[in-house]
């Protein structure tokens, strides 16, 4: 129950229903006919501690001074009410002018939806150094806390908007992949199962909890993950702090993806739903994207050798990549699956990070088989089924400049938010020919 204090004057009774316990409360709003009338009403929830953090409980951002408390925060949301309210109307409105002006309603809609999600879908808690930690929590899927493949896609935003949350998310993988807990060659998956972040979680280890089942872990997805956010990091602030600090680490995971990442054994990618799948061209392409990003950190830190050699490395990877021939001579899903075709979605760091390792025309080739297979609700992510994920349609359709293609994709995304019969909220797996939550 809510104590009355400060502005709050009656607090509101709690009642039962169905034996769970609900609060109730009421706004008298004196209104003439026709009129408008507004009232504020408050809800607030104070865990106290958020998270858990290799045995130590975090407190949440806003609470990390001793003298913060939850009736506190609320008296001070109310004072500020009209300051935040105008704040976030500014926002909404310069969002959606930037997003209509690049791309049409369609994707100022999107963009609306998409990032009050995202940001909610994470937790901010004070680090044990003091510093910012951001924390992801798959509330669906298999519940787990700080999973890296979930940090990649959601990555762009925080890039442009508040770069220091995007470090705040990677961080932590530092601190565990650095210590004895995680003893691997390549990068972590995950944290824990939330909230406890205690280390690994997604089905890893064998029985002994010393040799990884590779085939349940994202290797090469998960090295290249870091090296392309740490990279696109610094291209974003010009910092280098965070790769100097962890140079060593990151230099282990560019040398992983040089052994495993050119033609990949069978390994999960980030779709890890489709199962494993062997000589996986996505992720060959993350590597090579991986190994660009270390190579220009590596050049602004002043080792020249190594910026040559892994660039020479990224290089010969997109050779083999753009040499292999999948549908309309796109490149293909696997490279021994002539024929197939999937959304290259990984290689909007080559436009975006200017890597320059592929040409214009062979994105445009893979841009044009993407069209020739849209569905009423979007592109397939590959040919072996309908189920796309909106996040990599549009990195897809970022490869090459076709502002028609985006607009089309943004609009088939906002068709199946507008169409779907499932009652949820903007979900991320579903199947583009008839908009059904998977």
């Amino acid at each position: 129950s809510i104590q009355g204090r400060g502005p709050f004057q009656k607090p509101p009774r709690k009642v039962a229903y169905l034996h769970e316990a609900v609060i109730a409360a009421t706004l008298r709003l004196d209104a003439e006919p026709h009129a408008t009338a507004r009232g504020t009403v408050l809800v607030g929830y104070d865990d106290e501690y958020a998270i858990e953090f290799f045995g130590r409980k975090l407190r949440a951002w806003w609470r990390r001074s001793a003298e913060a408390d939850g009736m506190g925060a609320m008296a001070a949301a109310l004072h500020g009410e009209a300051d935040v309210l105008a704040r976030a109307a500014a926002f909404d409105a310069e969002l959606e002018r930037r997003a209509g002006a690049l791309a049409g309603e369609g994707y100022a809609a999107l963009l609306a939806l998409a990032w009050r999600q995202t940001i909610s879908a994470h937790k901010l808690v004070e680090g044990p150094d003091g510093r910012p930690l951001f924390f992801s929590k798959e509330n669906f899927s298999n519940g787990c806390i700080g999973t890296l493949d979930v940090t990649y896609p959601s990555a762009p935003l925080f890039l442009v908007f508040n770069p220091a949350l995007l470090q705040a998310m990677i961080e932590p993988y530092f601190a565990y992949c650095a210590g004895p807990d995680w003893p691997f060659p390549f990068a972590a998956h995950d944290l824990g199962v939330y909230p406890k972040a205690n280390g690994q979680a997604y089905r890893g280890f064998d029985l002994d909890r010393t040799v990884p089942v590779i085939e349940t872990q994202m290797p090469i997805e998960e090295c290249g993950n870091m090296l392309v956010l740490v990279g696109a990091l610094h291209h974003r602030t010009g910092d280098l702090d965070l790769a100097r600090r962890n140079w060593a680490i990151l230099t282990g995971w560019a040398d992983y993806l040089v052994e495993a990442g050119y033609d990949p054994g069978e390994q999960l990618c980030t779709d890890d739903f489709a199962g494993v799948l062997g000589r996986n061209v996505n992720l060959a392409c993350k590597a090579a994207m991986g190994l660009a990003a270390y190579a220009v950190l590596a050049a602004a830190l002043g080792h020249e050798e190594a910026a040559a050699r892994y660039r020479g490395e990224a290089a010969s990877f997109a050779r083999h990549i753009a040499a292999a021939r999948g549908e309309g001579d796109a490149i293909p899903l696997a490279f021994d699956q002539p024929g197939s075709w999937s959304l290259k979605y990984n290689l909007v760091w080559d436009r975006l990070l200017g890597f320059g390792l592929f040409t214009e025309e062979a994105l445009r080739r893979e841009q044009a088989v993407y069209a020739r297979h849209v569905e009423p609700c979007g592109v397939p992510l590959d040919n072996r089924s309908t189920l796309t994920k909106p996040e990599w349609m549009l990195w897809a359709a970022s490869l090459a400049h076709d502002p028609a293609l985006f607009r089309d994709f943004a609009e088939r995304i906002t068709r199946y938010l507008d169409t779907t019969p499932n009652r949820v909220p903007f979900g991320d797996l579903y199947f583009a020919h008839n908009g059904r939550q998977a």
